[in-house]
């Protein structure tokens, strides 16, 4: 039984139980055709719903989907991933955040290249993607591996910082939540918690191993600093002989707060889809669980955070979808 609000068929059944379901689009009946006194509406009906569920996506063929290794860190390998492909863009908003990534490519690719007189940025546009493309798409080889990580952990400590200097500010299209209230709602720990724990790149081990004997002190020397993550790190398994505990660290997943960050830092619009698909059973919109058939994509959030007039040319576009059970990001790139 329905616990919708939306009216439910007018269909009776047998010993005349009225049906249950809810009612098709504009007509007194639901999905079932047999509940339909005339096919030519019902089919009619149909084909609106498809036209609608078309009018309200996108074909997801007018972007290339780029993964990233799926872990608590996932969402700052795509602000990594936005910006490695918009450099240009980056440098006109943020001169110095543009400086300190162009420093860790040339460090990186005299490196991997080895040729110490790289300069990326004398690379024409083409030579350029090149590399870049082979660096975000071969992201398992550990030395890419790494390098992406690195930069990842630098775009978390850079959001952190900005959201907890900016923990008064209020946000218009949430109602008037602050930052405070936003880090809160999203991580359930106060801003003072966040700073402390978000000082972890979310992509490393969420557990330590400590000697026994220094178990204690370590509960003891972090609840001086934040008592939450005390109170969600727990000992939980010790060695053969005793000598070591594991604590648990709280997960540091990058969530709304943090795009809310990245859109003020970069002034940049975010569009976030999720994946939808039209169920011919049911004639309507349902949730997707991959780009395959005829799912497409359909925007379920816009986040645009403006602190100055430099705006960074080219929107960022993500898909959020679901991996092993956890919420997980990926980069869409705009044809």
């Amino acid at each position: 039984m329905s616990t919708s609000n939306k009216p439910t068929c007018n269909h009776n059944g047998r010993n005349n139980i009225k049906c249950q379901n809810l009612r098709l689009g504009d007509t007194m009946f639901c999905y079932l055709k047999s509940h339909h006194p005339d096919a030519t509406v019902y089919q009619k009906t149909v084909d609106k719903q498809y036209q609608n569920y078309l009018a309200n996506t996108i074909d997801h063929s007018n972007f290339s989907i780029q993964d990233v290794v799926g872990d608590g860190a996932c969402l700052y390998r795509c602000f990594v991933v936005h910006l490695l492909y918009n450099l240009s863009s980056l440098k006109e908003v943020d001169k110095a955040f543009y400086d300190d990534l162009l420093n860790n490519l040339n460090e990186f690719f005299r490196l991997k290249l080895l040729d110490p007189s790289i300069q990326v940025e004398s690379w024409d546009e083409n030579t350029y993607k090149i590399h870049i493309k082979d660096l975000i798409e071969q992201r398992m080889i550990e030395v890419n591996y790494l390098f992406i990580n690195k930069l990842a952990k630098m775009m978390q400590s850079l959001l952190k910082k900005w959201l907890v200097a900016h923990k008064d500010l209020n946000i218009e299209d949430l109602g008037g939540f602050t930052i405070e209230d936003l880090i809160q709602n999203c991580h359930d720990i106060n801003v003072e918690q966040y700073n402390y724990l978000y000082e972890i790149f979310a992509g490393e081990n969420d557990f330590v191993y400590v000697k026994n004997d220094d178990a204690a002190s370590e509960s003891t020397s972090t609840s001086t600093t934040t008592s939450a993550t005390t109170e969600e790190i727990g000992v939980e398994v010790e060695d053969e002989n005793g000598q070591y505990k594991k604590l648990y660290i709280p997960d540091r997943w990058g969530s709304t707060s943090e795009i809310y960050a990245f859109s003020g830092v970069f002034n940049s619009r975010i569009n976030i889809y999720v994946i939808k698909r039209f169920d011919k059973k049911l004639a309507e919109m349902t949730d997707g669980k991959k780009l395959v058939n005829s799912a497409r994509i359909k925007l379920y959030q816009r986040v645009e955070l403006r602190t100055s007039e430099n705006t960074f040319a080219k929107e960022l576009n993500l898909l959020l979808v679901e991996k092993k059970g956890f919420s997980h990001y990926q980069y869409l790139e705009q044809h």
